[in-house]
């Protein structure tokens, strides 16, 4: 899995260009790209666990876009 956020939002520790172009750009906040990476790779092991079929799973890149919707899941599987 590759992991491409455009800008990350980092609060008071971001430079000062990166504070010049979030004006300009929206940022993705650092916590939801890590936990996003963090289920995703909890998701792999439990699927290894059940010994998945077909080998690894094939390489993906994903993005805000696709970050931000696995961040949504995440979200709601973990409030239920």
């Amino acid at each position: 899995m590759i992991y491409r956020p455009g800008l990350l939002g980092r609060g008071e520790k971001a430079r000062w260009n990166e504070r010049l172009i979030s004006h300009i750009v929206s940022a993705i906040p650092v916590e939801t790209v890590a936990k996003t990476m963090v289920a995703y790779a909890e998701h792999c092991l439990d699927e290894e666990a059940e010994e998945r079929e077909g080998g690894p799973p094939p390489n993906e890149v994903w993005e805000n876009a696709e970050i931000y919707a696995a961040f949504k899941t995440v979200t709601k599987e973990s409030s239920k």
